[in-house]
């Protein structure tokens, strides 16, 4: 039973921290790195990507023969990718500032 608390837990840690990544990227990446988190967790947004990559892949065949408009299609991609990578880029930046501004002030 305690295992199972433990892993509550730590899921919805997780999860706080990624929608604090989303909403507010600036505090959140703060506080993970004053609390000494892991700095994988910065990686997130690069996993959901990867896991939804997948997922339409898998997925595309049925979604393009429901919905054929390859326009969309592409336009819909192309704007998750430059999302999820200007995303990203964003929380490695935060990250690294703020571990430099920590080691700086030690």
């Amino acid at each position: 039973m305690g295992l199972l608390k433990d892993d509550i837990k730590r899921t919805y840690k997780v999860s706080s921290i990624t929608l604090g990544f989303l909403t507010h990227p600036y505090k959140t990446v703060q506080e993970v790195v004053a609390s000494h988190v892991p700095f994988t967790i910065c990686c997130i947004p690069l996993g959901i990507f990867v896991l939804g990559a997948f997922l339409f892949l898998f997925c595309s065949h049925v979604l393009f023969a429901l919905i054929p408009l390859t326009g969309m299609w592409w336009f819909l991609c192309w704007w998750i990718t430059s999302f999820f990578v200007s995303w990203q880029i964003l929380i490695w930046y935060l990250c690294l500032r703020f571990v430099l501004v920590a080691r700086s002030s030690h």
